[in-house]
């Protein structure tokens, strides 16, 4: 009996060093890694949880490379889109196109409202009679802004004039250049005027309510393609959303600065403190069909959207579902 009780221990000793050499020679496999061409409109600070993904490592640690391009003219190229994995830029632009949004950044409108004088209080009523170097017409900010001031009973193009009709590009010329008592920009541009005292923000647009203003999107033929390097991308955006909300505007404006190198660091902390206070960022990139909805409302009250569009076809909501997912289960363990 005693025997057997040692050759039985003899045996279980020479199993387990067998399975630790197996162990050792046979190394987990190594986690592909996937290459991700990242467009963005412009450098806005509503696209800081890509930028933070990228500065914390998040994006590799999910074994991702991403690399960024920021369009010249605040439109992206036909070749910069055809280029693309995935795009970063203001909703209604995907909006009956075949890209899908894949993840939400923004929970309202980044756009703010900038004075060409200073005047305290400000009031909306104020534009009645002005004249503001708006968006097109179907811009976010440009239906933010017109959802605001219908509420005030201002009728576009006739208690006051929004000038839509200007490239991009040209809008800050053609306000520096005299025309128009306002304008819409976002930070960092909108910063940048104030300081150098061309302009003052009077107002954000937030008051028109939850919008995803500005997404992540991809060719609706990726969406099934890539499928898990977009959960992987979706996951790292998250991770970014929940530190910044974690942290103050001084830690989240360090970590921000490097996307941002021509902003001073007290400017990097008054855009962020801004925008926390607005609640800009989304907490989570899952775009919720009723934030969807009510953007589509604006733009249909706007003349922009002849009718609703199902939320399969423009949002692809699987990638940051499954990323959240992911998430909640690797913090069980």
């Amino acid at each position: 009996m005693k025997r057997i009780i040692v050759w039985l221990g003899i045996i279980c000793v020479i199993a387990a060093v067998g399975a630790g050499l197996w162990y050792v020679t046979h190394p987990k496999p190594e986690v592909k890694e996937h290459r991700l061409v990242v467009r963005e409109t412009a450098r806005e600070i509503a696209y800081l949880p890509h930028y933070i993904a990228a500065a914390r490592g998040y994006f590799r640690d999910a074994h991702l490379d991403v690399t960024l391009g920021t369009a010249t003219k605040g439109i992206l190229t036909a070749e910069e889109v055809a280029q693309a994995d995935i795009i970063l830029t203001p909703f209604d632009r995907v909006l009956g196109s075949n890209w899908l949004a894949i993840a939400g950044l923004t929970a309202t409108e980044p756009g703010l409202l900038l004075a060409r004088e200073k005047k305290t209080p400000f009031a909306w009523t104020d534009l009645s009679g002005k004249t503001v170097v708006g968006e097109h017409p179907e811009g976010t900010g440009e239906v933010a802004m017109e959802q605001i001031l219908q509420s005030y009973e201002l009728i576009p193009q006739w208690q006051y004039v929004s000038i839509q009709h200007l490239p991009t590009h040209l809008r800050l010329g053609t306000y520096l250049s005299g025309t128009g008592e306002y304008i819409i920009l976002t930070d960092p541009e909108a910063s940048r005027m104030e300081k150098t005292g061309k302009g003052y923000i009077a107002a954000d647009l937030t008051a028109a309510g939850p919008m995803p203003a500005r997404v992540a999107a991809v060719p609706s033929a990726k969406a099934t393609r890539n499928r898990e390097a977009l959960i992987r991308y979706t996951a790292a955006v998250a991770q970014a959303q929940a530190w910044i909300a974690e942290h103050s505007e001084e830690e989240v404006a360090v970590v921000a600065s490097g996307s941002f190198p021509w902003v001073d660091y007290h400017t990097m902390v008054e855009m962020v403190s801004r925008a926390k206070e607005t609640k800009l960022w989304a907490a989570n990139p899952v775009i919720e069909p009723v934030s969807f909805d009510h953007f589509q409302e604006l733009m249909i009250r706007a003349g922009e959207l002849p009718q609703k569009i199902l939320y399969t076809k423009a949002v692809a909501s699987d990638p940051a579902e499954r990323a959240l997912k992911e998430l909640a289960d690797q913090k069980k363990k």
